[in-house]
């Protein structure tokens, strides 16, 4: 179900859906990416990255309404909406699976910066849930493009 909190410009927002950022065999990872409506040509823009708790990749969460909702309200404030699927499982142990999936997911979307009009050294990461220890990964200094 979609976030009830609605901002003007989200039903203009486009979306590109199901693009492959790690090697995995597994179906379900992959990312979508959430452009404002009014970018331009070269023009760079912050990325914001959400990164959703522990649940089994076949249950896909960066298409819960929740995800998509926020890769939206995100685009229409004028920033990239990053949502993916990663493999940190619950109740399974699986942080490193989780860890290395943020990981490749910060990674791809850097790698494709121009492509998307990302400006890969202005990250922003949200976590929800299980998924905040994810965000240790930006905090040992490793990755000064991630600003919040």
């Amino acid at each position: 179900m979609p976030a009830v909190y609605k901002v003007p410009g989200m039903d203009r927002v486009k979306v590109v859906q199901n693009l492959k950022y790690t090697k995995t065999d597994d179906p379900h990872v992959l990312m979508d990416i959430y452009l404002p409506s009014d970018v331009a040509g070269n023009e760079k823009r912050p990325a914001v990255i959400f990164v959703h708790g522990g649940a089994k990749t076949e249950y896909t969460p960066k298409d819960w309404g929740i995800y998509t909702s926020w890769g939206r309200l995100v685009a229409a404030s004028g920033f990239v909406g990053v949502t993916f699927t990663h493999s940190l499982e619950y109740p399974g142990k699986s942080l490193e699976k989780g860890a290395h999936d943020v990981r490749a997911a910060i990674d791809s979307v850097r790698a494709n910066a121009d492509k998307y009009n990302v400006d890969k050294d202005r990250i922003c990461l949200v976590a929800y849930s299980a998924g905040g220890p994810m965000l240790s990964l930006a905090m040992n200094g490793e990755m000064p493009f991630v600003r919040s």
